[in-house]
This record gives C-alpha cells, structure tokens and sequence, in this order.
C-alpha cells in the first residue's frame, strides 16, 4: 500500500491548478481582434457576448446564425468604438470629467432615489463605474459624430448631377 503524505497530495493539487489557471488565463487573454493596437480579448468578448445574449430568449440564443449575427455586431461594436476613440484623439476630442458628471446628474434626476438610481444597474449586472465608462464612451460617439456631420457640406449641385 502506497502512502501519500497530506504535504505531497496538497503540493500536486495547488501545481494543478495553477497550470489550469495559467492556461485559463493565456486563453482568456488572447485576442479576438485588434484595432491600432487595442485588442478584445477572448474574456472581454465572452463578457460582451454574453451582456448581448441576455437579451433574446432561449429559442432565439441557441440558434447558431443568431448567434453568429450577434457575435459579428460585439466585433462591429469594438471596432467602432476604436476607431471613435482614434478619431476623437486625432481631432482633439475629449469628455471632460466635469461634461460626464454633468450627464451623470441629468440621468439620476429622473430617479426618484439614489437606491432606485443605483438599483437600475444592479438589474443590468453593472457597477457604477462600468456605466460611466459607457457614458464617457457614449458621449465621446455623440461629439464625434456632430463634429463629423458638420465637417460635412452639401456637395456642389453638379456633383449630384
């Protein structure tokens, strides 16, 4: 009979799981696509894939196009945020802390509380701080976009001949 001191069954099981963790991570970590060097990592995708998802039922969720379909929309979603982002740098774009917070209090006054306010993102499974950053990401699209749009003139009546 083969004894195994509690030491030894101990020191293998913590070797395990460190390697099945640093493979969970490596895997976690790789990206799914990268844009002007920002990446969407394979959590940060599952994260996003799965906030999506929530939405539709479990019919709709099982069917692989649809979720092909909404896996292509979080990739179009992060592409488009980096390249909002790389425009917004370009152009010298910025939400200032004070313009975010300014938004924050227009959005907690149609709140009857501070726990109903903060309760709306519990629902979501979001933290405050997610939410603002979804804010500030948000904001940034709005000011871009009406930069953009009036930077765009009418073209000349004989180009649209």
């Amino acid at each position: 009979m083969v004894r195994i001191s509690s030491r030894v069954l101990i020191g293998c099981t913590l070797f395990i799981l460190a390697a099945c963790t640093s493979e969970e991570d490596r895997i976690s970590k790789q990206p799914v696509v990268t844009i002007d060097g920002r990446s969407l990592e394979a959590k940060e995708f599952a994260r996003r894939l799965a906030a999506e998802m929530k939405a539709f039922d479990a019919l709709y969720a099982k069917h692989p196009q649809n979720v092909a379909r909404v896996k292509e929309d979080v990739i179009q979603k992060f592409v488009n945020e980096a390249l909002i982002e790389r425009w917004a740098v370009q152009n010298g774009i910025k939400i200032s802390d004070a313009d975010l917070e300014a938004e924050v209090r227009k959005v907690r006054a149609q709140y009857p509380d501070d726990i109903a306010f903060r309760g709306a993102f519990a629902k979501e499974g979001l933290s405050l701080d997610t939410w603002k950053e979804r804010l500030r990401k948000s904001l940034l699209a709005q000011a871009v976009y009406s930069h953009v749009i009036k930077e765009v003139k009418d073209p000349p009546e004989a180009e649209l001949q």
